[in-house]
């Protein structure tokens, strides 16, 4: 028997490569001679960069930045000089882990020590980065990181935005001089991995959405609102792309939108981007089963998030492969229905809801690694964790066997 074992991370508690071990050694515990292939994934989110570098063999590098206070501290990306690509996190250094719960407020947060870091990955001969851009503690449109890369913005009098950049600054800016920026990136290909679909602004977009969630009040959510329109507005009075026609141009609070419009990058599916670069296809090929896993699954896993993006790829190996080429961000419904049934797609979670409508997408089986587990053990204690996935896998496979 063949499973393979894909799972994203349980985000704060396992990373993907460690739920991945813990989901394997549960199945060896069911059935010693199991084959099981561990291919860790992402979606852009936490953990992005390290399972974009396991798959190419990219080293990590230590260096140091700023945390999204302003900060010092030392961060992470990791380096392929063979090809001279770089992996990096957003969230290493702009994370919302990385503010304590009583400070958050994307007011005073900056994606500056996000920019240091690609700026590092720049020095030591980088010309493709790729940057997983979930799990921010910002609503500052990018504009910290832009600033350390070489970007200079103009407030009403003509003075320059002093740096690190913060999210209240987004509505004073009046100008921008991108000149230094581009000298820095010219001959670099940057793509942005983005988990979410969200836009620039409006009801769905990176302010309204995202802005509670990193500790914004109804008033600071709507002044960051403002403050992106107006920054949109002012990009395309001066010559700059659209970022409102950009999907997930809202993600990390507007940073891939202003890294796009400013500083040409792409933003990406992350969930697809990494799905083919760890070859998920390649390892599905007789498989019996895939299991994949996060920390919760509901509704917004459906959103292309990385176990749906990897029960998709299961449903389209083998023969069932599709022949449009179009990227499963956009299929419809029914190409998707016609290429399910290849392999069964196992998901493990810490939490599961809308488990009807998981399994009406074509997952042939949920589980959530806490139900009937002591009251008493803490879920996001990691050991605990590793322990029920462990159990979960073997139970399983025992029930298979």
């Amino acid at each position: 028997m063949k499973i393979v074992v894909a799972p994203d991370s349980f985000k704060g508690v396992l990373s993907a490569a460690e739920a991945a071990s813990a989901i394997s050694a549960g199945l060896k515990d069911a059935l010693p001679d199991v084959g099981c292939i561990e291919v860790p994934v992402a979606d852009g989110g936490e953990g992005t960069a390290a399972a974009l570098a396991s798959a190419c063999g990219a080293v990590r590098v230590v260096a140091d930045s700023l945390s999204p206070l302003g900060m010092p501290m030392e961060s992470e990306f990791f380096s392929n000089p063979a090809d001279r690509t770089a992996f990096i996190d957003l969230a290493a250094a702009s994370g919302l882990p990385l503010v304590a719960p009583e400070k958050r407020n994307p007011l005073h947060t900056s994606t500056f020590g996000t920019g240091i870091l690609i700026r590092a990955a720049i020095n030591r001969g980088a010309r493709r980065i790729v940057v997983g851009v979930g799990g921010s503690a910002t609503v500052d449109a990018g504009i910290g990181a832009l600033q350390a890369l070489g970007a200079k913005f103009l407030d009403e009098t003509g003075s320059f935005v002093d740096s690190p950049a913060c999210g209240a600054d987004v509505e004073r800016i009046r100008d921008v001089d991108a000149s230094g920026l581009k000298e820095l990136l010219s001959g670099v290909e940057v793509k942005l991995a983005a988990d979410v679909t969200a836009p620039f602004t409006g009801h769905m977009g990176a302010a309204r959405v995202f802005a509670p969630q990193k500790g914004a009040d109804a008033e600071a959510t709507e002044r960051l609102e403002k403050a992106l329109v107006h920054f949109r507005e002012l990009l395309l009075k001066l010559g700059f792309i659209d970022v409102f026609s950009l999907p997930g141009s809202g993600a990390a609070g507007g940073f891939a939108g202003g890294m796009a419009s400013v500083a040409g990058a792409e933003i990406v599916s992350g969930s697809d981007l990494v799905i083919e670069s760890v070859r998920l296809a390649e390892a599905l090929q007789t498989a019996d089963f895939l299991i994949t896993g996060e920390g919760k699954s509901d509704r917004q896993t459906l959103m292309n998030k990385a176990p749906f993006a990897a029960m998709r790829e299961a449903h389209r190996s083998g023969d069932l492969k599709p022949q449009d080429g179009t990227s499963p961000f956009y299929r419809s419904k029914k190409q998707d229905k016609a290429m399910q049934g290849n392999v069964p797609v196992i998901l493990m979670s810490g939490v599961i809801e809308d488990r009807e409508e998981l399994v009406a997408a074509g997952f042939a089986e949920t589980i959530c690694i806490n139900d009937g587990c002591s009251s008493l053990e803490n879920p996001l204690d990691s050991a605990v964790a590793a322990r029920r996935l462990r159990l979960a896998a073997r139970t399983f496979l025992m029930t298979k066997c």
